[in-house]
């Protein structure tokens, strides 16, 4: 605990080396300490070693398996390893034993709008967090923009899809022509 509490004065004094080596060093003395196991699946994350997040929330998840954070990390290490049905899977288990998790929502949403490309699905995300919200959103919460981000992409792959299409019939038809 001593170890997780200097690595978290490392990273408020934006000394992330030294912050990883002592996460590091708890993880080793105690390889069930939960919140070294966050804190380092965290940093890993945002330095997009997914590799070593996956592992430090894999652990994490073993520690307390309900928790929504611990799960939520793994499904974005996940998602970083191209695993992509680990990571829906998990979000799917968020979102069943915590309806209302926003996070869990819109990184499910994100994961199949960029990621898989299954629009629909995207959209099946925000709309089920806008029916647990109950209509207490306001008009102007976030989520309304993203469906519209979300529609502008499928927008942009179906554009895309057309004119790899066209480019193949044009290149059909010069094949024809030339013989």
């Amino acid at each position: 605990d001593i170890y997780n509490t200097m690595a978290i004065t490392y990273l408020d004094q934006s000394n992330e080396p030294a912050a990883i080596e002592k996460l590091q060093m708890a993880r080793k003395l105690n390889p069930n300490n939960f919140e070294a196991a966050m804190n380092l699946g965290f940093v890993a994350l945002n330095s997009g070693d997914y590799v070593l997040a996956n592992e430090c929330f894999e652990a994490a998840t073993k520690a307390r398996p309900a928790d929504s954070d611990a799960m939520l990390g793994l499904a974005v290490a996940s998602r970083g390893l191209k695993d992509y049905d680990k990571a829906q899977g998990l979000y799917d288990d968020i979102l069943e034993a915590h309806p209302n998790h926003e996070v869990a929502y819109f990184n499910a949403s994100i994961l199949n709008e960029k990621y898989t490309k299954d629009f629909s699905k995207a959209i099946s995300y925000l709309d089920a967090f806008i029916e647990s919200q109950q209509g207490s959103l306001s008009p102007s919460h976030i989520v309304f923009e993203r469906k519209d981000r979300v529609m502008a992409s499928k927008s942009a792959e179906d554009a895309r899809k057309e004119a790899q299409a066209q480019a193949r019939r044009d290149e059909e038809d010069r094949v024809k022509r030339n013989q």
